[in-house]
């Protein structure tokens, strides 16, 4: 039996390609998620005809909007995972998650872009958290925090990686950046129908 991966002692019928699938499914989100920031400001001004003196205003907006979301619809998915079982929930963050990015990079004014943030405050509220809770789940007591610790370091490097991409796809095509962010969301939602296990 498997009981040991990366230093993380796992819980019993947990094998070291669920975590490995979970840290995959956690990198590729995060950079799903940053992906477009880098050039938000841009974003607004040509294709939501912000004007440049109100961009910084506007931009705190979007980017505030999905964090009241996240705040407020947290706990709510959290209460839903331990009723429905964490793998349902994250499915349903991951697939509204790819359609709403594809759409935001679609948005030609202001109010639809809120709209699309709202959305992916909600839709993160059922990834970030979700993810951390399963982390929480594969490992036992005297190493979970190994297991987060390699969970927020995936976010950071994700983070890293998600910036520089993002620029350099949205001076290719701007609405490059949204499809490939939708892709990892997808590629992370087969790994997890196909890797992850509720505990």
């Amino acid at each position: 039996m498997e009981t040991k991966c990366l230093g993380i002692e796992l819980q019993a019928d947990i094998k070291r390609r669920n975590v490995f699938a979970l840290l995959l499914v956690m990198f590729l989100v995060q950079i799903g998620i940053a992906i477009f920031y880098p050039f938000l400001p841009l974003f607004l001004k040509n294709q939501c005809g912000v004007e440049n003196q109100n961009l910084g205003f506007y931009h705190s907006i979007l980017v505030s909007l999905s964090m009241v979301f996240l705040f407020i619809c947290g706990p709510l998915w959290g209460r839903i995972s331990e009723k429905t079982g964490r793998r349902n929930v994250l499915f349903i963050g991951l697939a509204a998650g790819t359609t709403a990015l594809l759409i935001f990079g679609m948005a030609k004014d202001f109010r639809f872009a809120s709209a699309i943030r709202a959305l992916h405050g909600i839709c993160f509220a059922a990834t970030w958290p979700i993810l951390l809770v399963i982390a929480a789940d594969y490992s036992r007591a005297n190493s979970r925090s190994t297991m987060l610790g390699y969970m927020g370091m995936l976010m950071g490097i994700g983070n890293g990686i998600a910036f520089g991409l993002g620029g350099m796809l949205y001076t290719m095509n701007p609405i490059l950046p949204f499809f490939t962010g939708a892709i990892l969301f997808f590629i992370a939602l087969v790994l997890g129908m196909m890797f992850l296990k509720n505990v």
